[in-house]
């Protein structure tokens, strides 16, 4: 792995899925002064070192950033990555599943599944803007997925997820341009981990070519070394798991 020019001594990463139990783990082990904020919304993780901590955080509603910031604030005082992780594309709680078809098509459903996926970037983007260090490079990265990209989109289908991912996309988009003259040292990402081992792919991983499934621990590795090879001049971009750059 190419070491980043400022090695990451605070990371926060929302959403204790498996994806970012994994890159919580990689980020502690790889660097050595790296300590990680872990946000969950319902099931709080067995977490045992003490380089990670958790904090309890609804990423959908917005009365509860100010109190993490203040939390980060006092604990780290400056951010040096954040990673957002948190994503929807089925619930069978709540009926929900990616539409094969028009016909499928529900409202509810499309505007929880548009919620999920872009809310918590724009929350994020707008209330962490004070804590970036003011002499060092910084991240500011979410999850999205190859599904987004609207000229790679040869399949159609999974409608709301689609859609969602190529929101996302666009806000991660906008939040770069504004932050180039804003904040000029901060890099945006946005990401494709590949098709993670997780609840979330689940129920569709008998589709997936032998050898591009990925453990979690795979996904964390492949995503922290694509972000240690970025920098400010960067940001903007949208790259898959293997460190190419996917159109939008």
């Amino acid at each position: 792995m190419d070491n980043p020019e400022h090695p990451p001594r605070t990371v926060v990463i929302m959403g204790a899925g498996a994806i970012g139990l994994a890159l919580a783990a990689d980020l502690i082990k790889t660097f050595s002064e790296c300590k990680c904020l872990l946000t969950y919304r319902n099931n709080k993780p067995e977490i045992s070192d003490k380089r990670i901590s958790l904090f309890k955080l609804d990423a959908l509603n917005e009365e509860a950033f100010p109190e993490l910031i203040e939390h980060v604030e006092r604990s780290f005082g400056e951010v040096d990555w954040l990673i957002n992780t948190i994503g929807l594309l089925h619930d069978a709680d709540n009926g929900i599943q990616p539409e094969k078809r028009l016909q499928n098509f529900n409202l509810s459903q499309f505007q929880t599944v548009m919620a999920t996926n872009v809310v918590p970037t724009v929350l994020a983007a707008k209330y962490f803007s004070r804590l970036w260090p003011k002499s060092r490079s910084a991240v500011f990265a979410s999850i999205s997925a190859r599904v987004g990209s609207i000229s790679d989109n040869r399949l159609g289908g999974w409608h709301s997820y689609r859609a969602s991912k190529s929101s996302l996309n666009m806000m991660l988009k906008n939040i770069a341009l504004e932050w180039s003259y804003k904040k000029p040292n901060v890099c945006v990402l946005s990401l494709h981990p590949g098709t993670t081992d997780s609840g979330l792919s689940e129920p569709f991983q008998k589709n997936v070519p032998e050898g591009k499934l990925f453990s979690p621990e795979r996904t964390a590795r492949y995503l922290i070394d694509v972000i240690s090879t970025k920098s400010p001049d960067d940001s903007g971009c949208f790259y898959d798991w293997s460190n190419k750059p996917i159109p939008w």
